[in-house]
């Protein structure tokens, strides 16, 4: 229903803006790449239980809500931590070319992604695309784990 999408979208935002806070705080305890790490496996793993909502439960919106509202907290757990260590890993005079050019890339990608994607769904459906989507996201892991992570820089910068 509209309510039910209107919730939805409340607690996506509102688990972005709460996990703001404690990805910023786990900095000082553990390393990026493990914050990022571990929030992608957790984000990653609530796939699980939401492709097996529609078998087991006949009312599945409020869990579906529940659980999107987990993934977008681990996601944002995720991006504080990537943010801080792009910005050690790129310097500032290369910033600009770097992600202007990393965005064009995602963005092309995204475009052929989409279209497959599609077919994915209309011959073998919503599951296979989410197993899909675990997958590569757990792939992902692999190679983010073999990322150089330099050391953290506390610069502040107040005006």
């Amino acid at each position: 229903t509209n309510n039910d999408i209107g919730i939805f979208n409340a607690i996506q935002n509102l688990a972005s803006i709460l996990a703001q806070l404690p990805g910023a705080k786990a900095t000082k305890y553990f390393d990026r790449k493990f914050i990022w790490i571990s929030s992608t496996i957790i984000a990653r793993l609530l796939w699980i239980p939401i492709l097996l909502i529609p078998f087991f439960m006949p009312s599945p919106i409020t869990v579906l809500i529940f659980l999107l509202g987990l993934f977008a907290f681990f996601q944002a757990i995720k991006r504080t931590a990537w943010t801080s260590l792009m910005g050690d890993l790129v310097s500032d005079s290369a910033r600009n070319d770097y992600f202007s050019k990393r965005n064009i890339i995602a963005g092309i990608s995204g475009l052929f992604l989409t279209l497959a994607g599609g077919f994915i769904l209309a011959y073998y459906g919503f599951s296979t695309i989410f197993l899909i989507a675990i997958f590569l996201g757990m792939a992902s892991i692999l190679f983010f784990a073999k990322m150089y992570e330099p050391p953290f820089r506390k610069e502040y910068h107040y005006q």
